[in-house]
């Protein structure tokens, strides 16, 4: 099931180019949004490894969707340039004026990709890209699980995942996500099995079948990784000005 960012009042979500020959949809665009920063410590919604200096951010919770997005990227831009993020968490948007539909809340190493650290908050334009991934997909069980439930977790992803299935019995059966970014098996009659066939679909459409043992606390490396879509140009162009969509205000006062 493919997933799409909420859309709120005032928000104007776009869609950049057009469809690819391999049917890929179009990335997704927020041409008038804004950004703070924070410091993450310890863990993260999407319960997701984060590399040290990696550059990440928390999506506002109005657009959480469920954990839809954890592992996805996007490309912001700022008044200074533009930074590359892995969304990672949410920004709670109860009481919070700042983290409304379309917001991101940056890292502080990213924030200073685009900005200036006593701006704090500033308007910015966004879309999602390719996460540059290397090697395959990797799959991993929660220390929680069990031969009667199974906490799966996709990781090192190029794409958004739209869905996770296991073959039971030998019918693929539909593994529901949970709104922190775990596929939760709970098998029928039997308990799981190792190996276990996995079957991961992207918001575009790829696919990858994975055979892995059912061992936890660990990742474990399918055979393939999800097969990317040619990338249309980008939308705020080559440098990341924000110029190059008007409908940006760089003039946004701090709140």
């Amino acid at each position: 099931m493919r997933r799409a960012l909420v859309l709120v009042c005032v928000l104007a979500l776009a869609r950049a180019g057009a469809a690819s020959e391999l049917g890929c949809p179009s990335r997704v665009v927020v041409p008038d949004a804004t950004a703070t920063f924070y410091d993450p410590i310890g863990g993260n919604a999407c319960g997701l490894p984060i590399a040290p200096g990696e550059f990440i951010a928390a999506l506002a919770e109005v657009d959480w969707d469920g954990s839809a997005h954890c592992g996805r990227c996007a490309r912001v831009a700022g008044p200074l340039g533009a930074v590359t993020v892995r969304i990672t968490d949410y920004c709670p948007s109860l009481g919070n004026g700042l983290c409304v539909a379309g917001h991101l809340d940056l890292s502080r190493s990213a924030f200073l990709e685009i900005a200036a650290e006593e701006q704090g908050y500033v308007g910015v334009a966004w879309e999602t890209v390719a996460c540059e991934v290397e090697g395959p997909l990797r799959i991993y069980f929660d220390p929680s699980s069990n031969p009667w439930y199974g906490r799966i977790q996709i990781r090192n992803h190029r794409y958004a995942i739209a869905s996770v299935e296991a073959r039971l019995s030998g019918v693929w059966t539909d593994i529901p996500r949970t709104a922190y970014n775990a596929f939760e098996l709970f098998p029928p009659g039997e308990p799981i099995a190792s190996p276990l066939e996995l079957r991961v679909t992207d918001v575009h459409g790829a696919v990858v079948t994975a055979t892995v043992p059912f061992t936890t606390g660990v990742e474990h490396d399918a055979d393939a990784q999800l097969a990317p879509c040619p990338e249309p140009d980008l939308a705020l162009g080559a440098t990341g000005a924000l110029g190059a969509l008007a409908a940006v205000s760089l003039l946004r006062p701090r709140r």
